[in-house]
């Protein structure tokens, strides 16, 4: 009689069990799904952050100047940082694709190897790493590919077996120009009164006004000035901006500098800049450029500051500029005349 009654509770208690078991998955997506990504992120303790994508590495750290890359110490963007942080702690996690592990490779959230060349991009997640001033993760995040039909993109917690869709695609460029401060210069166009354009040809060009109000003048010039051509010239200088830092000691950038043309501007405060701007394009396209800026007296505390600046941002570094950007200073004399 105890017999059947006790296989009997053995039975409710393995099924029981069983049950259990079961719902764990759900129990676990009950946690994940419906919370925004990163949930209680102290962004306090925030001191790194590490993106690991199919082609390159890329860190960036906080120290008393603020937030830089690590390897260039160029600053970086704050609104993009903020923007990465926004990003995590407001969207939300959608439905549990998977526990699976067999299955990772298939939604590309496989964690990235350490080496570049053993990454695949058709398996391989773009690595997030948040950490903290011990190196502690903060949140450690695998993004992988986009839905195959509909929006959103799979992710997976680097602690976690289990895939989860998000209804929009994280943006982890490990690219370090979409996190730098790419802009070099805001300058108002009213303050130049003259721009010198000289060529390693030796052909020489200067542009100078009276005023602001002034039209621009050519040094020598045989015909009228197209004014919208030396405005492109000016825009270009006054509105300064990188696509990529090359570094001081880059091979391409150094070399793509042998034959320049030599840009300076002087400006109404007494500031001049120069720009030697590379007349050959680099291999990946674009020219190298190098840019510093002085102060040629007076005692404007807030100038020279500014100054000081940004001599310390660029600091004999190579920059480069797309190649429809390089034209608007490469052109020829007789590129800014009225056409006859």
């Amino acid at each position: 009689m105890f017999k059947p009654l006790l296989l009997a509770a053995a039975a409710l208690t393995l099924g029981g069990l069983l049950l259990f078991v079961f719902n764990q998955p759900d129990m676990i997506t009950a946690e994940r799904s419906g919370s925004p990504i990163a949930t209680d992120l102290e962004t306090s303790l925030l001191v790194r952050i590490e993106i690991s994508g199919a082609d390159r590495d890329l860190a960036l750290v906080l120290n008393e100047g603020g937030w830089a890359d690590d390897k260039s110490k160029y600053p970086a963007q704050v609104e993009a940082i903020s923007q990465l942080l926004l990003t995590l702690t407001t969207t939300m996690v959608g439905d549990r694709v998977t526990d699976n592990p067999e299955r990772h490779g298939r939604f590309q959230v496989l964690a990235p190897p350490k080496t570049l060349d053993e990454r695949d991009s058709e398996k391989h997640a773009d690595s997030l790493r948040l950490l903290d001033a011990s190196g502690t993760p903060l949140l450690a995040l695998l993004a992988g590919k986009n839905r195959d039909q509909g929006q959103g993109q799979y992710i997976r917690y680097a602690d976690s077996e289990e895939v989860y869709l998000v209804p929009e695609r994280l943006s982890l460029s490990g690219d370090p120009a979409d996190w730098l401060e790419t802009e070099l210069l805001n300058l108002e166009e009213s303050l130049f009164r003259e721009i010198r354009i000289t060529k390693s040809s030796g052909e020489f060009l200067r542009f100078h006004r009276a005023d602001a109000k002034a039209d621009w003048l050519l040094e020598g010039a045989e015909r009228p000035l197209k004014q919208s051509k030396v405005s492109s010239a000016l825009h270009r200088i006054k509105s300064l901006s990188f696509e990529q830092l090359l570094g001081a000691n880059d091979p391409d950038g150094q070399s793509s500098l042998s034959q320049v043309t030599r840009v300076e501007a002087s400006l109404a405060d007494q500031r001049k800049l120069v720009i030697e701007l590379g007349e050959t394009e680099i291999p990946d396209g674009g020219h190298a450029f190098r840019l510093s800026l002085t102060l040629g007296g007076g005692d404007n505390a807030m100038l020279q500051n500014s100054v000081r600046k940004l001599q310390e941002r660029v600091n004999g570094r190579v920059f480069s500029m797309r190649t429809w950007q390089a034209r608007d200073l490469l052109n020829k004399r007789s590129d800014f005349y009225e056409s006859e």
